[in-house]
């Protein structure tokens, strides 16, 4: 899921906030995130759905629209983490980190990729 405000929504409100040139840095940034959004489109969205179903064992419900299915499965794993439900080791916190990572990763490759570095 992305973050809020998306970067279309940041570089509306850099481009409309009084007083800020368009060349700064903090409206340049906005604006490369949004392109870098428009670029992947609802790629990152359906992976990050697609391993969340795996990691509950179900299969992704094309009819089911992907912002409801997204909210649905990211709030069962934040129940999930706060319920300890992923803090014995094992092949079930293994996946669970791992689509942690995943997903961190994926949120900085659009948002500031510069801090990912040549990882």
């Amino acid at each position: 899921m992305r973050d809020r405000p998306s970067g279309a929504e940041l570089a509306g409100l850099a481009r409309d906030a009084p007083g800020i040139e368009a060349d700064r840095s903090p409206v340049r940034r906005a604006r490369d995130i949004a392109a870098r959004e428009a670029a992947a489109g609802a790629a990152p969205l359906i992976t990050e759905r697609d391993r969340l179903a795996e990691l509950y064992g179900e299969t992704a419900d094309p009819a089911e629209p992907m912002a409801q299915a997204l909210l649905r499965l990211n709030a069962r794993l934040a129940r999930d983490l706060r319920a300890g439900l992923f803090d014995r080791p094992g092949r079930r916190r293994h996946a669970a980190l791992q689509f942690l990572r995943q997903s961190a990763t994926a949120r900085l490759a659009e948002t500031n990729p510069d801090y990912m570095g040549d990882s």
